[in-house]
């Protein structure tokens, strides 16, 4: 199925980039997307300047509250990729809400300004410190139109939504980086800027993530009207992998309405310094 259950609660560096490969595989492959005009186009990938990966959830009745995380990375100027760096999410809106929604994000970063701005800052406001616009879809999509449309926004946005969501909401989606899972993952403090300036070398939990980031299609030496320039790219099936939370390892939530409710809960008692319900995310 193209479109998983993805866990949206700030994770281990680890599950980040292992959730990381598996979206981003599903927005650039047609195998483990929707077809072949429902990917990213190659010309947008191999111009990519950076990309982030975010899977957020939002809920609301009357106001909304939405939190998610994900990773950002950047292409380096041999060509190569930077290690990544953890950010997360989180917020209010206002408005007529009712609903909820869970959505795997990809934007693509397309200057060296939109890599700044993930990099300088401890947080940013999409649409705010930078401009983000719809970007084109299609394995086919026509390059003088990608390129126009590329000098008038510095990040191009892809997403893929399960769940339902009503009414208009007037908030803006902030990212800030998540300095402790850096941390653990890398067993230093480092920020963002070190990361995404290649001073630290990836390290090997970034690999599923980087499988995907070294394939053909993020090269620009590919044949567009060619299945074959998508066979190097990791097949991700719909199995979960293992996240880690709290201390504890295990299996992650699974992909009915019942277990999408309770992440809210959990968070809302979260947020509002209650306890935990006694129910487990994980399997014990």
């Amino acid at each position: 199925m193209p479109f998983g259950i993805n866990n949206p609660l700030p994770s281990s560096m680890r599950s980040e980039c292992k959730k990381a490969g598996k979206i981003l595989a599903s927005f650039v492959d047609p195998r483990q997307a929707f077809g072949p005009d429902k990917v990213i186009p190659p010309q947008i990938l191999s111009n990519a300047r950076g990309l982030a990966i975010i899977t957020q959830f939002k809920a609301g009745f009357i106001g909304t509250a939405r939190f998610g995380s994900g990773i950002v990375v950047a292409r380096l100027a041999d060509g190569s990729w930077s290690a990544p760096s953890a950010v997360g999410t989180a917020g209010a809106g206002f408005g007529g809400q009712i609903g909820f929604e869970l959505t795997d994000f990809v934007f693509i970063l397309n200057d060296a300004a939109a890599v700044r701005a993930f990099s300088q800052q401890a947080s940013i406001t999409l649409g705010g410190n930078v401009s983000i616009a719809a970007g084109p879809v299609g394995r086919n999509a026509e390059a003088a139109g990608a390129a126009s449309l590329k000098g008038v926004a510095g990040i191009f946005a892809y997403s893929k939504t399960k769940g339902l969501f009503a009414g208009v909401s007037l908030e803006g989606s902030m990212l800030v980086e998540r300095r402790d899972a850096n941390e653990k993952l890398y067993n230093a403090k480092v920020t963002a800027r070190q990361l995404l300036e290649g001073s630290i070398r990836p390290p090997p939990a970034a690999d599923p993530l980087l499988n995907v980031l070294n394939s053909r299609v993020f090269s620009g030496n590919v044949n567009t009207s060619s299945d074959a320039m998508y066979n190097d790219i990791p097949i991700y099936d719909d199995a979960h992998d293992n996240v880690v939370w709290e201390g504890r390892t295990g299996h992650g939530y699974g992909s009915d309405i019942q277990d999408i409710i309770y992440v809210l809960l959990r968070w809302w008692a979260y947020a509002h310094s209650t306890m935990w319900p006694k129910k487990s995310l994980f399997v014990e």
